[in-house]
């Protein structure tokens, strides 16, 4: 059976089936019944490497709360981070797990650990959404069989053999979920071997209650606005994103600094977005906001306390990236009718909904700073 995971219809969070696949092993889904109706008690265990900032770990907490409001038994298996709590809060339960371990003996040693894990939890399904902590799921979830399932979350660097062979393990899933038809595409076109017929497109979601203006209170806006450091006349231009290059961070500081140079006033550029350990990019973003920034449109860096207080205090989002993903950001300013500017370099669809986008051609600057 290929099955479709974690769909919503009408009578609630289910898993369904969706017709035969073709597979091989006595693991190809052999725990999908070919119907299973609510999710009440059922134990699914989901393993990431950390649970801070990102699109994976913001749906992985999203999923935890949807399953627990069902009655499922919403297990993560993560070293931590901040998102912890809020995961907590919605019911989801954290077990504490070496998962952004990358080194092979660790990894070999974690199989096991997982399988001790699972076998006290009594997990029917484990779900990987990220590369390392994922091979270490396949070996856990063959060993005890049970039901492995993926996320691919978007595009992968690399296109070495041995690089490619890494990420193909996010492909292997007995179901294989693209976030979208792009991610989709792009599954079939480098793991087509590896993924088969397995792969389903489920669009991410998110609640929009909390980009909801009124819920965001003027003491919460403000106290953000001065730890960016933005004066009371500046108009918000904010690239929330974690810090990392086909992020765009480049371009638009470059963009930022043409503005200046054209004359365009009141301009508080906000660069806002983890590091997640990349000290090296850092170093970089701060000597090119240096020899760019000067003064008026100087681009300043800090990362969003809430994501509704970040986006009800922009006035411009931009997502100048090289290979456009599901941005939650810019579901925020489009509920909280702000101006969005996306860039053209991968999956736009999510975006499209959006009233009075501008496309751009990603990593072309002079498309972001139009000609006097």
């Amino acid at each position: 059976m290929a099955a479709s995971i974690w769909q919503i219809p009408a009578g609630g969070l289910r898993v369904l089936a969706e017709g035969p696949r073709t597979g091989d092993g006595p693991h190809a889904l052999s725990g999908f019944p070919a119907e299973v109706g609510a999710l009440a008690g059922a134990r699914i265990l989901q393993i990431i490497p950390e649970l801070d900032a990102g699109g994976a770990e913001r749906t992985t907490v999203d999923v935890a709360g949807g399953l627990a409001a069902v009655g499922a038994r919403a297990l993560v298996a993560t070293e931590g981070g901040r998102l912890v709590g809020e995961l907590q809060a919605k019911g989801g339960h954290w077990l504490r797990f070496p998962a952004a371990s990358k080194n092979p003996a660790s990894m070999a040693v974690n199989v096991l650990r997982l399988m001790a894990l699972c076998r006290r939890e009594k997990v029917q399904i484990i779900h990987a959404r990220s590369r390392a902590p994922a091979w270490v799921a396949l070996g856990a979830a063959r060993r005890l069989g049970l039901p492995f399932v993926t996320t691919y979350h978007g595009s992968y660097s690399g296109r070495t053999g041995v690089k490619v062979l890494y990420n193909s393990i996010m492909a292997r899933g007995d179901v294989v979920i693209a976030n979208s038809h792009y991610t989709a595409d792009l599954i079939h076109r480098l793991h087509a071997e590896q993924a088969g017929d397995r792969v389903r497109v489920i669009h991410r979601g998110t609640d929009l209650a909390v980009f909801n203006p009124v819920a965001v209170g003027a003491a919460r806006v403000e106290a953000l606005r001065r730890s960016w450091n933005v004066a009371p006349h500046e108009r918000v231009i904010l690239l929330a994103a974690r810090l990392t290059a086909w992020k765009g961070h480049r371009v638009l500081i470059e963009a930022a600094a043409r503005m200046r140079d054209r004359g365009v006033p009141d301009l508080a550029v906000v660069l806002a977005g983890d590091p997640q350990g990349r000290a090296a990019y850092e170093r970089e973003l701060d000597a090119l906001i240096g020899a760019r920034g000067g003064s008026g449109a100087a681009p300043r860096r800090g990362r969003p306390l809430m994501a509704g207080a970040s986006t009800a205090r922009a006035n411009t989002l931009i997502a100048v990236k090289m290979a456009l993903r599901f941005g939650l950001p810019l579901i925020g300013l489009a509920v909280f009718g702000r101006a969005v500017v996306l860039s053209v370099g991968g999956d736009i669809e999510h975006g499209q909904f959006a009233l009075g986008v501008l496309l751009i051609l990603a990593g072309f600057t002079s498309k972001l700073v139009p000609r006097p």
